[in-house]
């Protein structure tokens, strides 16, 4: 499945992605707000290395430290504030004059 995301999400406890999920870049600020994301089997895009995406792009990860584990996969345990790639990832952005801040 192929899916696109064009603003703020609440935050989701758990998002997967399997297909392709691809920031819709309409000048707008889009943020995905989750507790984890795992980048399965399936693709994550922000703009391509030809379009950079030109608006605010932001994936904040929420939790507390006394959160339980997940189990994923069968034998991938988790914590919170989790970002677990298994796919592909590729963010492509305007160029800066400053660093970027993961």
């Amino acid at each position: 499945m192929n899916m696109f995301l064009d603003e703020v999400t609440p935050i989701l406890n758990l998002v997967t992605v399997n297909g392709r999920l691809t920031f819709l870049d309409n000048k707008e600020p889009i943020e995905l707000k989750a507790k984890q994301v795992y980048v399965r089997a399936g693709e994550l895009l922000i703009g391509t290395e030809k379009k950079p995406f030109e608006a605010e792009a932001q994936i904040t990860l929420y939790g507390e430290r006394k959160e339980a584990t997940q189990v994923m996969d069968g034998s991938i345990e988790t914590g919170n504030k989790l970002l677990l790639n298994t796919g592909n990832i590729k963010i492509f952005g305007m160029p800066r004059d400053r660093a970027s801040r993961l």
